[in-house]
């Protein structure tokens, strides 16, 4: 089961469930899961096959083995890193932008409500 050869890997290397996953971007409850039997997505797997290159050449127990393309797979991990670093940088400067909104007052970020239906006994024109 690769949630058990990651298991075993990680602590041969002598890392914690949190180490790792501070080390991959994911939380330790993330690690924990792969750990303990859910599916672990390609990209991740590629991610794990790159942090540990130097210890499993040639090894196939994360469902990765040795690639011909170990520069290609190392770019593709770079360029999402780079990808998740900008999005992060964008939602942290979004969210101060519409914390300074709310605290001048701005209401410019709130979506109006659909249009309220007429009470009972007036038409559409309000007569």
């Amino acid at each position: 089961m690769i949630g058990d050869d990651l298991k075993k890997l990680r602590e041969s290397n002598n890392f914690t469930q949190q180490e790792l996953a501070e080390a991959l971007g994911m939380t330790r409850k993330t690690v924990n899961s792969y750990e303990n039997g859910a599916t672990i997505p390609i990209v991740v797997q590629m991610g794990i096959k790159y942090f540990f290159k130097d210890k499993m050449e040639g090894d196939r127990s994360i469902g990765v083995g040795k690639s011909s393309n170990s520069d290609y797979l190392k770019l593709k991990v770079d360029e999402m890193s780079e990808t998740l670093k900008k999005v992060y940088a964008l939602v942290v400067s979004l969210s101060s932008e519409l914390d300074e909104m709310r605290g001048n007052n701005d209401k410019s970020y709130v979506i109006d409500p659909a249009p309220k239906a007429p009470k009972k006994g007036k038409t559409h024109t309000g007569k």
